[in-house]
């Protein structure tokens, strides 16, 4: 009976151990591994390689289930995307299916076409940026800002698609109106530029909805830099976004200068996130009608213009009287 459970310990030992070695590496991590299994590599090597990129949990384990499933034939050499969170089954069964050598390009919240241009010219071989630019005419705003991972040999028409298409799965998961959707995306390209974070961006959003409803000017900073780099910039690397506005540069005459106009500008100013047209449609109500950022970027709220002025001599030291 004894010599029984000892047999019985040990087989259970077995299996608890062999899950083990089977599970996955890092069942936490959500980011992707670049794998590359060079031309004539052998088994040990690629087995060895998997466990130095933290990918499987044991090399022994690896190889046996590679030769149990008999598909040592059919790895194949190239490129491979693989999580930690993938089980060892999951891992060994991909390295049949190699793909090309992926880019890995991002793109930042609140830049403008052109901007992210030169990121995609940068980062592919056969797309220029003014090509880019010239295809992305009318889609200011909806060039979704994100991680991207493509071919490095893909067309301008295949990345465009792919950052349109993000955005359209983001408006959908958002549940936006498209009722709302011109106004919503516009508003949200403000607040990108406006704000430090969400909760400034729903506060500004308020704020900025408060003065629309009242047909104030909105006066946004971003916009005149908007309308003065779309005016002046005759190539693609441009100082899109003046830091210090003149008195003159207030006056430009343009559709989009919203301390001349009231309302919304005729469209973005640049491509917003996730968190901008959510807070773009879910504005917070409050007290305030102005707002400014300090010198250490603290947000200074004010509900009369006298309060604002105050902001402005207190936390800016300019326009004391």
């Amino acid at each position: 009976m004894a010599r029984l459970l000892i047999i019985i310990t040990c087989l259970v030992s077995i299996i608890l151990y062999s899950s083990y070695l089977a599970s996955p590496a890092n069942s936490k991590s959500s980011q992707k591994v670049e794998f590359v299994i060079q031309q004539g590599q052998n088994l040990d090597q690629i087995t060895n390689n998997l466990k130095k990129q933290n990918l499987v949990r044991s090399v022994p384990a690896t190889k046996l289930l590679i030769l149990a499933k008999g598909i040592s034939k059919d790895i194949q050499a190239g490129y491979f995307y693989l999580s930690p969170s993938s089980d060892l089954g999951e891992i060994v069964s991909s390295l049949t299916e190699a793909g090309s050598k992926q880019v890995w390009i991002t793109i930042p919240e609140g830049l403008r076409r052109e901007e992210i241009a030169l990121i995609i010219e940068g980062s592919f071989p056969n797309i220029s940026a003014q090509d880019f630019v010239l295809a992305t005419k009318g889609l200011e705003g909806h060039l979704f800002p994100e991680t991207y991972a493509l071919n490095p040999g893909s067309s301008t028409e295949t990345v465009v698609k792919k950052l349109t298409d993000q955005f359209d799965k983001v408006i959908e998961d958002l549940a936006i109106p498209v009722t709302d959707l011109s106004s919503t995306l516009t508003l949200a390209s403000l607040l990108e530029r406006e704000a430090r974070n969400f909760n400034e961006m729903l506060e500004i959003a308020g704020i900025l909805k408060k003065r629309l409803k009242a047909d104030w000017p909105l006066q946004i900073d971003a916009t005149i830099q908007f309308a003065l780099a779309s005016q002046t910039c005759s190539q693609t690397d441009c100082d899109y976004w003046k830091k210090s506005l003149t008195k003159d540069d207030i006056q430009t005459p343009s559709p989009y200068n919203t301390y001349k106009y009231t309302g919304l500008p005729p469209g973005p100013i640049a491509s917003p996130g996730k968190e901008a047209i959510r807070a773009s449609f879910q504005a917070v109500s409050s007290d305030y009608w102005f707002y400014l950022h300090d010198s250490n970027g603290q947000i200074r709220y004010a509900k009369t213009i006298e309060e604002h002025n105050q902001n402005i001599c207190t936390y800016l030291k300019k326009d004391c009287y």
